[in-house]
């Protein structure tokens, strides 16, 4: 998605919680993915990538982490936890 449009709007139970360049939506998680060879208990949400290794996202990556590249979906994630109240928000 991010390859065909420049814009996204992001609506959650008819309220907008994010209208704006897509690049500033990923921007948003600058700093809050990062790798690891096991699942990271201080990350919101972990999943096992296609390499084996488990891509974390939370409020902010822990001192010393592999830190990256956040895509589209994780800047999503991110902010649909912030919109569900937890600590991760941007």
């Amino acid at each position: 998605m991010a390859a065909l449009c420049e814009r996204v709007v992001v609506l959650d139970g008819g309220a907008v919680r994010f209208d704006g360049a897509v690049r500033d939506l990923v921007a948003t998680a600058n700093g809050r993915v990062w790798l690891t060879d096991e699942a990271d208990l201080r990350a919101r949400t972990s999943w096992r990538t296609g390499t084996g290794r488990y891509r974390n996202l939370g409020a902010t990556a822990p001192a010393g982490a592999e830190v990256a590249e956040p895509s589209l979906e994780d800047a999503y994630l991110l902010l649909r936890a912030s919109v569900e109240g937890s600590e991760v928000a941007a």
